[in-house]
């Protein structure tokens, strides 16, 4: 079974390099939302594209390995905790490629004051995708369920974005096309730090062996 844990380190190794180029997409995205830059929707796109490769080769190596080596127990549970978060970092990558086309949504008319909230989410859901990448590579149970606390923050920016956006189309209904693409934006947002928890969830797994119920 050497070279099974050595390709299984490889995997590891390239996830932790998939986890920076999420960060890095997140970074690029906000700057082009908050900066109201297209030009940069191109490069979003082109990120996501090879992370969706990146993500879909690495799940058929750990398939092959489930087919060579036909592991048992925890080798097991690895693997498929391993294609299960790599199916969480593709849409997490989706996910920021799908909040850069509301950028020309702002390009003629700007921002409804300045982005505060939305940058907020987005440091958020960076941490929680760290600590839930960390969780994984360290086999850190402890970290993976902080991340429930984590996604309890995303979701109060969200409730202040929601507040705020009603009060931005309250004082003016010509608002409103700008605000629902706030409020998408959110959405999207509070879907990735969901993604984040769910990795945490099946590091659980993975080391427990049980799944995490949700009350």
């Amino acid at each position: 079974m050497e070279k099974f844990e050595m390709e299984m380190n490889k995997i590891s190794k390239e996830l932790e390099v998939l986890m920076g180029n999420l960060e890095e997409i997140m970074d690029i995205t906000l700057s082009s939302l908050v900066n109201i830059d297209i030009m940069g929707i191109n490069k979003i796109k082109e990120m996501d594209i090879m992370i969706y490769h990146k993500t879909k080769e690495l799940e058929t190596r750990c398939v092959n390995l489930i087919l060579l080596y036909s592991p048992v127990a925890k080798d097991l549970r690895r693997l498929i905790t391993t294609m299960k978060i790599l199916m969480d970092i593709d849409r997490i990558g989706r996910y920021s490629y799908d909040i850069s086309l509301f950028i020309p949504r702002f390009y003629e008319k700007g921002h409804l004051g300045k982005p505060e909230i939305i940058p907020k989410m987005v440091d958020q859901t960076k941490k929680m995708v760290r600590i839930a990448i960390k969780s994984f590579i360290e086999e850190n149970a402890d970290i993976a369920e902080s991340l429930q606390k984590e996604d309890d923050l995303v979701d109060d920016l969200f409730d202040k974005l929601e507040n705020e956006i009603i009060e931005y189309v309250k004082s003016d209904i010509n608002n409103l096309e700008r605000g629902i693409g706030y409020m998408l934006i959110g959405k999207y947002l509070e879907r990735m730090a969901d993604h984040a928890v769910n990795i945490g969830d099946n590091v659980i797994y993975l080391i427990k062996g049980e799944k995490v119920i949700k009350l």
